[in-house]
């Protein structure tokens, strides 16, 4: 029989690395730099498999007190995000402790106001070497960036970008909008319209970007009127497909709207109106979401890896504070179009 399969740590104590590395039947090196998620170690996949099962086995935790005091790191990464019960957040925020909890990082969940970032809050974040690395989801702001990098402190932008700085991870919110007006002018809508968060904010901004994109391609005149803006709220929503509609004889036959709230208001205000979704007018949401197959009819949306980038932004953070080679930037496509029951032909008889 394998001694590997027969190995028992000592008895009256917890299980040390040693114990590891013989139930493994590898060096206690080997161990160290497997449980430390050690970025450049070149190990057989299998190998580091086989570890992982014998620590598990043995109940063994790493000494990260020790290990931390050893490399002057605290082995936690800081989160910033503008609010929790976001959906897309709150997929970041799973993934990514997921992936740093199998790096051996701890990750830190900070809230920030979404309008008015706090400076402050960075700065008590990284003061003491609370963190070794932070993923900054909520600034557009170079002064902020400039900070950590004047302290030192590795960050990533996660589905953010500012000019010139190279070091982010984004959705691609721009393909993505492009695919939902593709979507409705191939059903034969010439009369798009977008109602979209604020437009100040980056995603507002990165959508219209991608509204323009896809009527140029579909040989669509861009028409300002078009264009709503709403705070992501339910009623506000239908207060704004009121507005379009009253601000022009030639009503919209289609809307692209910001997310899936967004869109059920939108849906909640059109039959109020007395329109029918989606005969009389499709809606698709721009940013898929659980509330999508709950409505009814169920929202035509796009969907984004958004735990994808959860988890790849934590990879490419410890990376960045553990020297490992990794891309500068790096924009990951939406997923595709989830087609459901709020997009139909454009009518023929439009009032």
């Amino acid at each position: 029989m394998d001694e590997s399969s027969t190995f028992s740590p000592r008895q009256g104590g917890p299980a040390r690395l040693d114990d590891v590395a013989t139930r493994a039947g590898v060096a206690k090196s080997t161990v160290s730099r497997v449980m430390s998620g050690e970025a450049t170690l070149a190990i057989r996949e299998e190998t580091r498999q086989r570890i992982l099962k014998a620590a598990s086995e043995l109940g063994y935790s790493p000494d990260t007190r020790g290990r931390a005091l050893r490399l002057k790191r605290s082995y936690t990464l800081g989160i910033v995000v503008p609010e929790i019960d976001n959906p897309a957040f709150g997929a970041i925020i799973r993934s990514a402790q997921k992936a740093a909890i199998e790096r051996g990082y701890s990750l830190f969940i900070s809230l920030a106001d979404k309008d008015q970032p706090d400076a402050d809050l960075y700065r008590r974040l990284v003061e003491g070497s609370r963190v070794d690395g932070v993923l900054v989801t909520t600034v557009s702001d170079t002064a902020f960036v400039a900070e950590l990098r004047r302290r030192s402190v590795k960050y990533l932008l996660v589905n953010r970008e500012i000019e010139s700085e190279p070091n982010s991870i984004i959705v691609d919110y721009i393909d993505g909008t492009e695919q939902a007006v593709a979507h409705l002018a191939d059903l034969g809508h010439r009369r798009i319209a977008l109602i979209s968060g604020p437009l100040r904010q980056y995603t507002g901004r990165k959508r219209l970007e991608g509204f323009r994109r896809g009527l140029a391609r579909a040989s669509l005149t861009f028409d300002p009127a078009l264009v709503e803006e709403c705070n992501y709220g339910w009623y506000e929503a239908g207060d704004a497909l009121s507005r379009l509609l009253h601000s022009s004889v030639d009503r919209p036959t289609a809307i692209c709207a910001a997310n899936t709230i967004v869109a059920s208001g939108v849906i909640a205000r059109a039959r109020s109106l007395g329109l029918s979704v989606p005969a009389d007018l499709s809606v698709i949401a721009l940013l898929d979401a659980a509330l999508s197959v709950m409505q009814v009819p169920a929202i035509t949306a796009i969907q984004y890896p958004f735990e994808e980038l959860g988890r790849r932004a934590v990879l490419r953070l410890i990376d960045l504070i553990e020297n490992a080679p990794h891309p500068l930037s790096e924009r990951l496509a939406p997923i595709g179009l989830s087609l459901r029951e709020t997009t139909a032909r454009a009518s023929t008889n439009i009032p």
